[in-house]
């Protein structure tokens, strides 16, 4: 499979159109001068502020053209993997959390336990299982949370602790099909929650592996340089700093001459662990970052799913795709 980084569209999103030769999302990323400092400074949120009940015209305008943006931050058309998602933003009235309470909104109860509070408003996820389509999710995904942090809205990844049935409701779950991520968003809360900041130190959040422990030189294992990296240097950079499930970190990457292969590094039990296996929405989050730099640096190549010694299965790594320069 190769896949130009000026393909078509591959998702769906609820509010958007596909299929078309120019990705609605493409020319709503207006941020990618800024790309760099976008994806550093994006941090996960999970306290929000309190939303308006009595806002004005002008306000519930500026709020449906942020989820206008969102929705197409979605659908950019240069995800590299085979998709089957669709999308939508449910919003609920009172907007608390607090104390593990649950929301009403459009009819349908809306919980996450009391890890997220004050949020009002979810990016909902669905898919139909494959090959691709989780790696798919995670990269439509993240540049819709790195368009969010643009604008000025928080974000937070949940993929388990949110009530799944009252979501599935909500989002009219169909058969045969899996709900594995909800994004709430809006705008941040002045203070950090007390949840927040135990669960970013249990985790870690704001720890990273070296460069050179994630990112090799022609055989796994062979720690390649920030010099040695060349044009991928910053790109891989902004790979290394990715959000990803309890902090594991799992993109492992040989750089090749002009070609970099990308690889899992399964954590043992995660595969299993929510119904579906997290990591590789991980690996789409990866991509995406690396795809933004890509392009915030004009630099122009293809995604390619090679066959060759390099994609051989190991004991501790899966091939997911190449890039070439």
């Amino acid at each position: 499979m190769t896949n130009n980084l000026t393909g078509t569209p591959t998702g769906t999103s609820t509010g958007t159109s596909t299929g078309t030769s120019t990705p609605t999302g493409a020319a709503s990323i207006l941020w990618l001068e800024n790309a760099e400092q976008v994806i550093r400074d994006r941090r996960s949120i999970r306290a929000f502020a309190a939303p308006n009940l009595s806002a004005s015209a002008a306000e519930t305008r500026s709020s449906e053209s942020a989820q206008a943006s969102l929705l197409a931050a979605l659908n950019t058309g240069r995800n590299p993997f085979k998709a089957s998602h669709r999308f939508q933003i449910v919003t609920t009235e009172s907007g608390t959390h607090t104390s593990g309470a649950n929301d009403r909104g459009n009819g349908h109860k809306l919980g996450t336990y009391g890890v997220i509070k004050g949020a009002n408003q979810y990016l909902v996820s669905a898919l139909t299982p494959g090959d691709e389509h989780l790696e798919a999710l995670g990269f439509d995904m993240e540049y819709a949370v790195l368009q969010a942090h643009a604008m000025g809205l928080g974000t937070c990844w949940l993929g388990g602790t949110f009530n799944k049935g009252q979501f599935a409701t909500a989002l009219g779950l169909k058969a045969g099909e899996l709900l594995p991520i909800v994004i709430p968003f809006g705008r941040p809360a002045e203070k950090d929650g007390l949840v927040g900041r135990l669960i970013r130190g249990i985790a870690g959040s704001n720890q990273r592996l070296e460069f050179g422990a994630l990112f090799s030189s022609e055989v796994y294992g062979t720690p390649l340089s920030v010099a040695d990296a060349g044009p991928f240097a910053t790109a891989l950079e902004m790979v290394r700093l990715g959000p990803s499930a309890s902090n594991k970190q799992p993109w492992r990457v040989v750089k090749s001459g002009n070609t970099l292969h990308f690889y899992l590094k399964p954590t043992k039990g995660y595969a299993n662990s929510l119904g579906y296996d997290i990591q590789r929405v991980d690996m789409g989050i990866a991509l995406c970052h690396f795809d933004v730099m890509m392009q915030a640096q004009n630099l122009v190549g293809r995604y390619e799913k090679l066959t060759g010694p390099e994609t051989e299965k190991r004991d501790d790594l899966d091939y997911i795709i190449s890039f070439r320069l």
